[in-house]
């Protein structure tokens, strides 16, 4: 069975709107990040606070971010896990009005993983045993 890698860089898909040191959604994600092994769930509470600055408040995130704490610190994730992922980035993205070319990078990562899904369907197979490997990374 193939795995495939799908990093997450803070910038594109996590969706940092400032690159300064002193952005308060990129302190929480460098806190979630030195965390996330020791303290799992001060570290969700971080991201959680990541997630609501960066998302404005949406209400999906908090979904968004017990998902990626969950993947993120098992290091995998399952098909659906990442369909899910992305259709929850596409639909914040949208509602909180992000700029079209951002959305349509998001649109093509759906895209992706739903002819993944499709094909996997195709051969009959489960989408819970095709496994990605999961690394969330700040830049």
């Amino acid at each position: 069975m193939k795995i495939l890698i799908a990093s997450l860089i803070c910038v594109i898909v996590l969706g940092c709107h400032d690159h300064s040191h002193d952005d308060p959604a990129r302190m929480h994600l460098r806190n979630y990040m030195k965390l996330k092994k020791k303290n799992p769930d001060s570290a969700l509470i971080e991201l959680t606070q990541h997630a609501k600055i960066t998302f404005q408040n949406h209400e999906k995130s908090v979904e968004w971010a017990h998902l990626v704490s969950r993947i993120d610190r098992a290091g995998i994730a399952a098909l659906p896990d990442m369909l899910q992922l992305s259709r929850l980035n596409l639909e914040m993205a949208k509602d909180n009005g992000a700029p079209e070319e951002y959305q349509d990078v998001l649109k093509e990562k759906l895209m992706t993983w739903e002819e993944v899904e499709k094909s996997l369907n195709a051969e009959g197979k489960d989408l819970y045993t095709f496994k990605i490997e999961f690394k969330l990374r700040v830049e």
